[in-house]
């Protein structure tokens, strides 16, 4: 006689795997932090080539399909950028940390501009306009101070990607919880 079970009240423990894997990724973020940045950053180019050669492929196969040029040329960009960080992995792994702190710091201040200016209006309070401030504090800092703020960008992903899992283990536990209380259907 076949055993059956409902595999809908798995899904609590596939979050706290999840979860445990964000756990697990944010300490090796935090304590290897130079490894674990070239490997994501490996992976990363793995996907980009596969994406590129998908792209390319569907491009080059799908004549009728507007906007297609757009598709090869992003394709062949995919693939040249993905292969040029997988011969040069350390030189890939620094240019892709410094492009994603500069877009962190000019994103800090836009919205600190934004916030600044939104919270002096009548809809916003004042509260808005101190984040802004603190946020335009932060880019200038980042913007001027490149070095100190990007040897903290890989271990601050770490420790927010520790309380992410945290936070989903948390998650979890509810579910399992919600799922147990719930009547069965």
């Amino acid at each position: 006689m076949a055993t059956t079970t409902n595999t809908s009240h798995h899904g609590w423990a596939l979050l706290l795997l999840w979860g445990i894997a964000w756990v697990i990724l944010g300490f090796f973020l935090l304590f290897q932090p130079g490894m674990t940045a070239i490997v994501l950053v490996q992976i990363m180019a793995v996907f980009w080539v596969v994406g590129g050669v998908v792209d390319l492929m569907n491009g080059l196969t799908h004549r009728e399909q507007p906007g297609r040029g757009w598709r090869v040329v992003g394709g062949i960009l995919g693939i040249v950028a993905g292969v040029i960080i997988m011969i040069h992995p350390i030189a890939g792994t620094l240019v892709t940390i410094a492009f994603g702190f500069y877009l962190l710091a000019f994103a800090a201040l836009v919205t600190g501009i934004i916030n600044l200016v939104g919270g002096f209006q009548k809809t916003l309070s004042w509260g808005v306009s101190l984040l802004g401030l603190a946020q335009i504090i932060l880019g200038i800092f980042l913007v001027t101070h490149p070095v100190v703020g990007m040897l903290a960008y890989v271990p601050t992903l770490g420790v927010l990607a520790i309380v992410a899992g945290i936070v989903i283990i948390i998650s979890s536990f509810r579910v399992r919880r919600m799922m147990e209380t719930a009547p069965a259907v």
